[in-house]
C-alpha cells in the first residue's frame, strides 16, 4: 500500500482529521478507485485484528477493569501481523470476495461483518463498601461473557447508576446471549436512544444493527442514514453499509 494512502486512511480511521480534511478525503474516495481500494482493504485489516484479539480482551477484561487507570496500556498491534492476517484469509477466501462492500450480503452477514462488542461498564469503586454491589456483579458477569447472568444484576442495580446506562448494556446483553433475544434488545435500545444520554448516539449504532439481524432491514436502513447524515457514533460504517446490496 502506498505509504502517503496508509497515513491518511489512519488519521481518518482514528478520527484525527479536521472536517477540511474529512471532506476533501471522502471526495477523494468517490473519485480515486485505487484510493478507495487502500481504504477498505485497511477496513478490513482492522476487522480482522480486532476478531482474532476479541477471545484474549474478553479474557483479560475484568483484570483490566480493575486496574488503575495510570497503569493502564494501550494495546497496539503490529503493522505485520495485520498482513499477515489479511494474507492468510485472502488466500482462503479471496480478497476480491472479502472487500466487496458493493456486492449481496445477507442482513445477518453485514451484522456480522461490522458488528463489534462495546466496551464492558466500569466497575464502580466505593470506599464505603457498598452502594453498587449488583452493578458491579452485573459489570464482572458481562466482562466475562456471562450476559444471562448479567442481565440478573442489571434488572436490580443500584438507583445510583442512570437508567440509560443500565438499559443499554441490557440491550447489549440480550444481543450478544447464546440464543439472542432481538425483541428486548431492540426495546431496550431503543428507549436509550431516544434520551438525552451520554449513549445515545452508540445506542442508535447498535439498534440498526440488530434490526439488521432481526430482518427489518427497511427499519434498519432509516436509522442508519439518520446515522450518516448526523454524523453521529460509526457514521463512516453506516456509510458503507447504506452501499451494499442486502437481500432479503
Amino acid at each position: 500500500m502506498n505509504e502517503e494512502f496508509e497515513i491518511e486512511i489512519e488519521r481518518y480511521i482514528k478520527g484525527e482529521m479536521s472536517s477540511e480534511e474529512v471532506m476533501n478525503f471522502e471526495h477523494r474516495l468517490e473519485h480515486d478507485p485505487e484510493f478507495k481500494e487502500s481504504y477498505e482493504a485497511t477496513l478490513a485489516a482492522h476487522k480482522v485484528v480486532e476478531e482474532a484479539g476479541r477471545q484474549e480482551l474478553k479474557y483479560n477484561m475484568w483484570s483490566y477493569e480493575n486496574t488503575p487507570k495510570k497503569q493502564k496500556k494501550t494495546f497496539k498491534i503490529g503493522k505485520r501481523l495485520i498482513v499477515t492476517i489479511v494474507a492468510s484469509i485472502a488466500i482462503l477466501i479471496g480478497m476480491s470476495t472479502f472487500l466487496n462492500i458493493k456486492g449481496n450480503m445477507s442482513a445477518s452477514e453485514v451484522f456480522e461483518a461490522y458488528y463489534q462488542p462495546y466496551d464492558p461498564p466500569s466497575v464502580i469503586r466505593d470506599n464505603s463498601g457498598g452502594g453498587s454491589e449488583n452493578w458491579n456483579r452485573a459489570a464482572q458477569h458481562y466482562a466475562a461473557g456471562n450476559y444471562e447472568d448479567a442481565l440478573r444484576y442489571f434488572e436490580i442495580a443500584e438507583d445510583n447508576i442512570h437508567f440509560t446506562v443500565v438499559e443499554f448494556y441490557e440491550g447489549l446483553s440480550y444481543l450478544q446471549m447464546d440464543h439472542p433475544d432481538y425483541s428486548n434488545a431492540l426495546y431496550y435500545l431503543n428507549e436509550v436512544r431516544l434520551e438525552q444520554s451520554e449513549l445515545k448516539e452508540q445506542a442508535n449504532w447498535y439498534y440498526a444493527l440488530t434490526l439488521l439481524k432481526d430482518g427489518q432491514t427497511n427499519e434498519a436502513e432509516e436509522v442508519l442514514k439518520e446515522i450518516a447524515r448526523e454524523r453521529t457514533y460509526n457514521h463512516r460504517w453506516a456509510k458503507d453499509i447504506l452501499k451494499i446490496d442486502i437481500e432479503n
